[in-house]
């Protein structure tokens, strides 16, 4: 997986779902988050009794973000 930095990561998502999923990470709800190639997976504890299951690809200078919550992408 290249580098990424926060400001690429920032653009993709918004600030405002930027900002909740660094918020998300510094209060330990992200759990088992594994890097495999050029992707990451990992499980979110969220408002759900059990925990949404994450996956983030980057692909081409191009990030793609799918999530089992309700919003489904690019959330976290």
């Amino acid at each position: 997986m290249r580098g990424i930095t926060e400001e690429e990561i920032r653009y993709a998502f918004g600030t405002k779902t930027f900002t909740r999923g660094q918020d998300y990470f510094e209060e330990g709800y992200v759990e088992h988050a594994v890097k495999m190639g050029d992707s990451l997976h990992g499980t979110v504890l969220g408002s759900a009794p059990n925990p949404y299951i994450v996956a983030v690809e980057i692909a081409q200078d191009e990030i793609c973000a799918e999530c089992s919550c309700p919003v489904g992408r690019m959330c976290k």
